[in-house]
This record gives C-alpha cells, sequence and structure tokens, in this order.
C-alpha cells in the first residue's frame, strides 16, 4: 500500500505540446487567496510588511490578454503592527486607490498593464480631498503631488506595478515551452536594487518532471547577476555604463521556488530571495501561499498546519519597529 501511495504521489507533470505549460481558467469560479510576507534586509536592519489579497480571473479580452482583479483582503502589517507614524499613515491612505485593481496579463503569465485606470483615476479624486481633511504639510503636498503625476500617466502607473517585487514574482512568464530536458536560461529582471530599479539575473529555470509529495508542480529557478553596470549606474536607473562614475560591478544571487496545482497550473506558493553582495549588502525575500478556506486536492497545508492567515508566514514573531513604510514602498514612487 505504502508503494502505491508514493507512485500516485509522484506522478508525472503534463504539459502540453512543445513542453508547454499552460494555466487552466474556470471562470467564473477561478478565485486563489494568499497570504503574502516581503522581508528586506539592508547590513543590520530588517523590516518585513505582510497582507493577505485576493487574485481573481475575470475575463480575456483578447487573443494573449487576460484581465485578473487584485484585492487586499486585510490591512498591511509593518512589522506585525499596523502603520502608526503619520507618513506610514498617508502612504498607507492614498495606496488604497489603486484597489480593486484590474491587470493586463499576457497568456504566459506575464504582466501587461493596468485594465481599470479610469476607475483608479475617479478613485483619486475621492481619496484626495479626504487625504488633505486629515493629513498636513509640506510632505503631503509633495506625496499628493507625486500620486497625481504618477496616477495619471498610463505608463507610470504600469510602471510602479511593475517595480513590485510581488507583481513581478507572481505575474512571471511560467507559462512557456520548456526545452525537452524541462530546462531552460534566459536573462531575468528584477526591482532590487535602490528605487526599484532593475538588476539582470541570469537565471537556469527547471521545472521537476515528477509532482512532490502534495502533488504539486515544482518550478525551481537560480540566478547570479550578470549586470555589467556599477553600483551607481544601477541604483540611478541608468541603462548604460557611464565611464568614471561608480565603483564596481555588482554579484549577487537570486533562488525560487514555485509550486503550482497539478490540474489548473495555477500557482499555490511563491518563495523567493533575492541577494545583493558588494558594494550594496541587501537582501529581498518574498513567501507567497494559498490560505483559502476550501482548496483542491492539491494542498499545501494540512489544516493543523494553517492556524491564522498571516502567522505561518513568519512565526509571528512581533517586533515593533519606527521604520517608515515609505522606505518599504519607495519605489513606488521613483524621484
Amino acid at each position: 500500500m505504502e508503494t502505491e501511495d508514493l507512485i500516485k504521489k509522484h506522478l508525472p507533470v503534463t504539459f502540453s505540446g512543445n513542453h508547454k505549460l499552460n494555466l487552466k481558467l474556470q471562470p467564473p469560479f477561478f478565485s486563489r487567496k494568499y497570504g503574502y510576507l516581503q522581508i528586506f534586509k539592508n547590513q543590520d536592519e530588517e523590516n518585513a510588511i505582510k497582507y493577505e489579497l485576493e487574485i481573481k480571473y475575470i475575463k480575456t479580452v483578447s487573443q494573449d490578454i487576460r484581465i485578473f482583479r487584485l484585492e487586499r483582503l486585510t490591512e498591511v502589517f509593518i512589522n506585525n503592527v499596523v502603520p502608526d507614524l503619520l507618513v506610514d499613515q498617508l502612504a498607507y491612505e492614498c495606496g488604497k486607490v489603486f484597489y480593486p485593481l484590474d491587470v493586463k496579463v499576457g497568456f504566459n503569465g506575464q504582466f501587461a498593464g493596468i485594465y481599470n485606470e479610469q476607475e483608479i483615476i475617479e478613485r483619486w479624486k475621492e481619496v484626495k480631498e479626504r487625504v488633505k481633511k486629515y493629513f498636513l504639510g509640506d510632505l503631503v503636498t509633495r506625496y499628493i503631488e507625486l500620486m497625481d503625476v504618477t496616477i495619471n500617466s498610463s505608463e507610470l502607473l504600469a510602471d510602479s506595478f511593475r517595480n513590485d517585487l510581488l507583481f513581478r514574482a507572481y505575474f512571471n512568464d511560467i507559462y512557456k515551452s520548456y526545452t525537452p530536458d524541462l530546462q531552460i536560461q534566459e536573462d531575468v529582471f528584477f526591482p532590487v536594487a535602490a528605487k526599484g530599479n532593475q538588476v539582470s539575473f541570469e537565471t537556469s529555470q527547471l521545472v521537476k518532471p515528477l509532482l512532490n509529495d502534495y502533488e504539486e508542480i515544482e518550478i525551481i529557478h537560480k540566478g547570479t547577476v550578470n549586470d555589467k553596470r556599477t553600483k551607481f549606474n544601477i541604483e540611478n536607473g541608468y541603462h548604460f555604463i557611464l565611464e568614471g562614475q561608480g565603483a564596481l560591478t555588482i554579484s549577487g544571487t537570486y533562488n525560487a521556488t514555485y509550486k503550482l496545482a497539478a490540474n489548473t497550473k495555477s500557482i499555490e506558493s511563491i518563495v523567493a530571495k533575492w541577494v545583493l553582495e558588494e558594494p550594496i549588502n541587501k537582501s529581498i525575500e518574498i513567501r507567497l501561499f494559498r490560505i483559502d478556506e476550501e482548496k483542491d486536492s492539491d494542498n499545501l497545508m494540512s489544516e493543523e498546519q494553517q492556524g491564522s492567515s498571516l502567522v505561518f508566514l513568519d512565526g509571528n514573531n512581533s517586533q515593533k519597529s519606527e521604520n517608515s513604510i515609505t522606505r518599504i514602498i519607495s519605489s513606488f514612487f521613483k524621484k
């Protein structure tokens, strides 16, 4: 019996033609709820942001574009507390204008833009007036000005989310054809430098041929920085080399594990970490897990393991911090 169970748990992964992974949607009931944690480490400093969100398929609008809706289900917690500093509250209240957020996603799974821009513009008119009543000062005025510019520009609005690690990791082009040995090598860019600037990683992407013990597909990413620009150029967003500027090129690594439901190929979890070594010295880690009350047979955690939706992400190790939320979301408004 044990041998039979083992064989059932390690069935081969099913692909479409050309060793391709395809996301199989089942509208109108395709919806996933997740707990999300993002940890920032910079030398001796550490900060964490976490919340719950729902990602739901809405419709297909062309031959290669689908619309997904994102909604936050909880408040955003910074180091396990609700933002209480004035600047934190300002950023949090302004950020509410974006949700619910409808995004355009290619059939390969990659983020392609914002779909409900006009709704966000209309919501911002109300939110802006409410913010002005409760927040005063030069910082508030500057923040509102940045919001105005971003929200009223399709390009800046899309870039603000494109430079968000959750969006970059979740809406990644994992739905594509792989080689016969189920491994490909690509240069992948992630917004892990200062101000959300992109860094290039040469990345090996491997689909394990057999399902894991939870009957999930596993995709393993392993990458190293291959960006030839200096620290100065990267952190200032320059896409070319400036002679005489900065000092050294940077080094670093990227490692991620994606777990997908065997049947739908939808994302069950993502655990990823980016490490930038000398001369930057920082790391960012994200953890995304399904927290739905009713999950399909591709269960990630047992009921005993689930507990509180957000607690399992970080062990509920509460540490009050006076670091500002604006440092965590500073990439949202690049100066």
